[in-house]
Parts: structure tokens; C-alpha cells; sequence
């Protein structure tokens, strides 16, 4: 049976959707299922279903490739999906799974030491808050794998990571929105 929303929450779930336009986030958000956030707010199921479809950057992976290489050159992600005629959000996203890609190859070739505490440094914030929280939450699925690898997590605390690193990427997803709509 369809879990039912008082008007409050579904108001709460429309704010949500306006502002990130992704299903999977608001769920997670709601503690509730992507058909549940689609049936709520009268969504079409057959756009928002799981398709498993491809993404932009397995659609285009030259381009895919050459916006990577802008952002990991420097370039914003704001900037470099406006070259590509991307959204900001759908630039991070692409941005995002390219990186995590990357690292679950890389993983499967050598697994990486752990950093020593003294050997750490805390990164220096860029002045884009966006961009810090993004970089936490690398840092912090790092963490989280690495814990996961030694068996140091349970399947419950390797899903509270993973929660809140999806909580932390709506935030993120929040910050970006302000952020576009405050520099106008």
C-alpha cells in the first residue's frame, strides 16, 4: 500500500522538488521511495521510472572526458557544464559518477593505504561552498570504503554513510541552487 502524506510534507516535497528536480533525492530525503515521491506529487511515472538508461557521460564520453578535465583543471562546474550546454546540477552529477568511476577502477587494480592522521591535511575551502561540501563528501566515501574494506562498518553504519552522504549531496544540490540564483 502507497504510504500517504500529510499536506505539510507533501508541501515539504514540493519545495524539495522544485529546488533539485530529482526524484531519487527527494525520497531520500522523505524517507519514502522514488514511486512514492512520483505518485505525491502526480509526477508521470513513465519519465521518472528507473529506466536504467544511459547517462550524459556514457552518451558522450569525449565530451564527458573534456569536461572533466576542464573542472579537474579548474574550471567550475557552472562554467564547464555551460560550455557543454549542461545544467550546473547535471554537471555535478556527470562530474560525480566520473570520479567515482575512476576510483572504484582504480580501487580494483591496488588497494590504498590509509592516511596516517599526521600525514593529513585538511584541504584549504575554495570559496565555493558547493564545491567544499562536494569535496567532504569524496572524502567522507572515502572513508566509508576504506572502513568498509578493513570490516570495520556494520551493514547498518556502512547505511547510515551512505545516508548521509546522499543527505549531504541534497544540501550540496541546495547550496548550487542559492548560488545560481544569487548571482544573477
Amino acid at each position: 500500500m502507497p504510504r500517504s502524506f500529510n499536506a505539510a510534507e507533501l508541501d515539504e516535497m514540493q519545495v524539495d522538488w522544485q529546488r533539485t528536480h530529482d526524484v531519487k533525492i527527494v525520497a531520500e530525503l522523505h524517507g519514502c521511495t522514488q514511486p512514492e515521491v512520483v505518485q505525491a506529487l502526480g509526477l508521470d511515472p513513465a519519465k521518472y521510472a528507473k529506466s536504467g538508461g544511459r547517462t550524459w557521460e556514457k552518451k558522450h564520453p569525449d565530451e564527458a572526458a573534456a569536461f572533466c578535465a576542464l573542472v579537474d583543471g579548474g574550471m567550475s562546474i557552472r562554467a564547464a557544464a555551460a560550455k557543454f550546454q549542461l545544467s550546473q546540477s547535471v554537471g555535478w552529477n556527470a562530474y560525480k559518477r566520473m570520479k567515482e568511476g575512476l576510483t572504484a577502477m582504480n580501487n580494483k587494480e591496488t588497494t590504498p593505504e590509509p592516511i596516517a592522521p599526521a600525514d593529513y591535511t585538511v584541504p584549504a575551502k575554495s570559496g565555493n561552498e558547493a564545491q567544499n561540501v562536494y569535496d567532504a563528501i569524496e572524502r567522507m566515501s572515502y572513508l566509508a570504503d576504506l572502513l568498509n574494506r578493513e570490516k570495520l562498518l556494520s551493514e547498518s553504519e556502512l547505511n547510515t554513510c551512505e545516508h548521509v552522504m546522499a543527505m549531504a549531496d541534497a544540501f550540496r544540490a541546495g547550496i548550487e541552487y542559492s548560488e545560481a540564483h544569487h548571482d544573477k
